[in-house]
């Protein structure tokens, strides 16, 4: 009891009064048991100060539940009833207490488990970070380690593509087992690799750099060396010995690099294949045509010749320089061996055999210095490089010297009567014709490309439109229209079928024959119609092949032959459905080439028949055109004109023929072209490919490796 009586004022219950338990205060001694005040107020301090750091929010409800507690006590008389409602109170107080313990114990718990949980992400979060952090230098060094190993290997690779024909010198002239040496010094092989470095790393420098740095002038400045070194040897000896070839190919070892870098410095812009001209690199490098034996080397030498001819002021220059004339004795002395592999070049251009890489390169110098020069075309034509041309079109192995030799007809050919007639007397139709029937029509689109390219660019003259319909090319170009599916061979068949048939009945009608109308009808079903994205993809192959159809339509007997494969129908619909402004003119022009005119209809009228252009919506679809190509402008002729006689009434028809018959005739159809000729003739440039690059990307990297 007395220990009990010890905490109840902790709970705010006051000490029991004289009166009530006089006996108690008397047995227990309660001045001696009790603690001081001192005591006292220290231990009722720290219960309460543990019962409020465990308590509740509610401590309020607490402080009021235990101040009712104490006036119940208070109310109790009876000491025993006193002890027992106290103890009661005291349990209560107690139960009361730990559960509010608990239920605090339990929020700790969960709040710091719920920090724990917090910092555990965190750390995950920290780690993977620092994971991926790791990941990515890791493969940045290892991108960085495989890039240089890579550059190493390019250049190994480079570098041997010029050593592998090297001769080696032996010991002893009848032991031909032990190698001695390259006759290669270490400033050769210093030359050798600056240049190639130089090559290697012109993609990633600034132009401004590359022509501030004169490494133009140093490049051209050690070809020239290699030239003069290569002319001295071959002035003192004239013998083929071992020695003399080898120090021949060491020169040219140096030789070959630096064109290499040359050219990749011209593609770099205009103002760095401008530094190479005015620093004499022109000159230097058909100096070096004309000495160097090695067939790698002087491909390189044409490629170069070629890169320079991008820029149009060099052109005229390299002519004057006799760059022509000696790209004509190359193609001229191209005496193909039938071993493969086996190319041997002798010192003079006499008797000269040049392997296809020789050819190749040199049809793209050609292709490039004919672009936009009459005076070079005309130079082509005079020393017959048109003839050699040709030959290789007929002789050529492999793909790549045929497609440079049609695009170099198509650049000789380009606006040129007297070209023109060259190259059909040199049987160029005839050549091209048997190329692209060699050819596989779903892979060789460059080829082909070219190919008919050079058939639209021969189409030139009457004469010459004449010559190309005795032979296969028109049967060639509806094959095209047919078979093809890629853009640019559609475009270019498409052109030289228009070109063919421009102004010329005879063509037109045997076009028509061979299913012109209905190959032109098919490529628009199928590439003119759809969504935009599919419209805008075969944009100028849709419209190249509506200007064919739109010359082939100016002659009326082929009219039938449109209605029959539905091709009005076709072409209303595109020009209702498309949203591309040019093909709604192109298609508009179609539908006017085969829209009835005023006398048509009169005639129409008076036999009581029923024309079938008016069955369809074509007055809605070249309305259409008018509204939206020429919201601008004035309609063209051709356009008002179809409109007109479409929207005449009978009474208009009669005085219109009226007028006409009082008239002395109507024009000729033979003579109705809706569009220029200069719309189906095109020049390109060939753009050299240069060698391989190391590339920033891993995928392009891995697969060229596994290339290699």
């Amino acid at each position: 009891k007395a220990r009990i009586f010890c905490l109840l004022p902790s709970f705010g219950v006051g000490r029991p009064s004289r009166r009530g338990c006089p006996s108690v205060r008397a047995d227990l001694g309660w001045g001696e048991r009790w603690c001081s005040r001192a005591g006292r107020l220290r231990a009722r301090n720290n219960i309460t100060a543990r019962m409020n750091k465990a308590a509740s929010p509610s401590l309020e409800h607490r402080v009021t539940a235990a101040q009712v507690v104490c006036k119940k006590l208070r109310t109790v008389k009876d000491p025993d009833a006193y002890f027992d409602t106290a103890q009661h109170e005291f349990s209560v107080a107690l139960r009361t207490m730990s559960l509010d313990l608990l239920d605090s114990l339990d929020r700790r718990l969960n709040a710091l488990g719920e920090k724990v949980a917090r910092l555990e992400a965190t750390t995950r979060k920290v780690v993977i970070s620092r994971d991926a952090r790791a990941g990515a230098q890791e493969i940045a060094a290892n991108f960085a380690a495989q890039q240089e190993r890579a550059e190493k290997s390019l250049l190994s690779l480079w570098l041997q593509g010029y050593v592998r024909r090297l001769p080696r010198l032996t010991a002893n002239a009848n032991d031909h087992e032990e190698d001695v040496d390259l006759l290669l010094d270490a400033v050769d092989f210093a030359f050798c690799r600056c240049a190639l470095n130089v090559a290697i790393s012109s993609s990633s420098v600034s132009q401004e750099k590359l022509m501030s740095s004169r490494v133009v002038s140093i490049l051209i400045s050690m070809v020239d060396g290699a030239n003069k070194a290569m002319q001295q040897t071959r002035n003192k000896s004239n013998d083929q010995s071992i020695s003399n070839s080898a120090t021949l190919d060491a020169a040219a070892l140096v030789t070959g690099p630096c064109l290499m870098a040359l050219a990749h410095l011209a593609r770099r812009g205009d103002l760095v294949c401008s530094q190479i001209a005015d620093a004499n690199g022109i000159l230097v490098v058909i100096n070096c045509m004309r000495i160097v034996q090695h067939p790698t080397v002087l491909a390189q030498a044409c490629r170069t010749l070629s890169t320079l001819s991008l820029l149009p002021q060099n052109r005229q220059q390299i002519a004057n320089r006799k760059g022509i004339n000696i790209l004509v004795q190359l193609l001229a002395a191209s005496q193909l061996s039938p071993i493969p592999g086996d190319y041997c070049l002798s010192a003079e251009f006499n008797g000269l055999q040049v392997n296809e890489s020789i050819q190749e390169a040199a049809l793209a110098a050609f292709t490039n210095l004919t672009n936009s020069s009459e005076p070079n075309r005309q130079l082509v034509a005079e020393l017959g490089g048109i003839e050699h041309i040709v030959s290789c079109v007929l002789f050529a192995r492999h793909g790549g010297p045929v497609r440079n030799a049609a695009q170099a007809i198509a650049n000789v050919a380009y606006g040129s009567h007297f070209s023109v007639a060259r190259c059909i007397m040199a049987r160029a139709d005839v050549a091209i014709c048997s190329a692209i029937g060699a050819t596989d029509f779903l892979d060789e689109d460059r080829l082909l490309e070219a190919a008919y390219r050079a058939l639209a660019n021969m189409a030139l003259d009457e004469a010459a439109r004449t010559g190309l319909a005795s032979g296969d090319a028109m049967t060639w170009c509806v094959r095209g229209l047919q078979k093809c599916g890629y853009v640019h061979v559609l475009r270019a068949a498409a052109h030289a079928t228009a070109a063919i048939a421009y102004k010329s009945r005879a063509n037109k009608a045997q076009f028509a024959q061979l299913g012109a109308l209905a190959a032109c009808v098919r490529v628009v079903s199928e590439f003119g119609c759809g969504s935009l994205a599919h419209t805008r993809h075969y944009l100028s192959a849709v419209h190249a092949t509506s200007l064919a159809a739109c010359t082939l339509l100016s002659f009326s007997p082929n009219h039938l032959v449109f209605e029959d494969c539905y091709g009005i129908e076709m072409y209303t619909t595109l020009c209702e459905t498309t949203e591309h402004l040019e093909i709604l003119n192109v298609g508009a022009m179609v539908l006017a080439s085969v829209a009835p005119s005023a006398s048509g209809r009169w005639e129409a009228q008076a036999e009581g028949r029923t024309l079938h252009f008016e069955k369809t919506a074509g007055l809605q679809a070249l309305v259409r055109c008018e509204k939206w190509v020429f919201s601008n402008s004035s309609s063209p002729h051709w356009l008002h004109q179809a409109i007109s006689a479409l929207q005449m009434s009978p009474i208009q028809l009669d005085e219109v023929q009226a007028t006409h018959q009082s008239s002395s005739g109507k024009l000729s159809a033979h003579d109705l072209e809706l569009f220029p000729q200069e719309y189906l003739f095109e020049e390109v440039l060939a753009l050299t490919t240069l060698d391989h690059i190391v590339t920033n990307s891993p995928d392009l990297r891995n697969l060229a490796f596994r290339l290699y």
